[in-house]
């Protein structure tokens, strides 16, 4: 695919990495997309699951994804399906965007403790 630009566009990508012998793909559309709010797609070889989160103004979101595979990464290491570990990991980053600040001129980061 060159390009992706639509859910169905995305979750046709989903597909396409599947066949390839993934037996889950996670896709974080994140603001590549116009939608009205952030959606992450899981395909699991049958079903799509869409996480749906508000699109946050004046964030700073540099290793959101980053964050993201890593906290699905440790909820799969405490035997949680995959389902939940991505449900989990997507409110986690969800909320270290909501506090997300900023370092200096450039650039800020994601706040990963409470």
């Amino acid at each position: 695919m060159k390009k992706v630009e639509t859910i169905e566009e995305a979750e046709k990508a989903a597909q396409k990495i599947y066949q390839l012998g993934a037996k889950n793909v996670v896709i974080k559309v994140g603001s590549r997309i116009e939608t009205e709010s952030y959606i992450d797609i899981h395909y699991d070889g049958k079903n799509f699951t869409h996480y749906e989160s508000e699109k946050l103004k004046n964030i700073y979101n540099p290793g959101a994804g980053c964050t993201f595979s890593a906290a699905i990464a440790a909820n799969l290491a405490k035997n949680l399906s995959v389902a939940e570990s991505v449900k989990i990991a997507k409110n986690y980053v969800n909320d270290c965007l909501k506090s997300s600040f900023k370092l200096n001129k450039y650039t800020g980061s994601l706040k990963h403790w409470k």
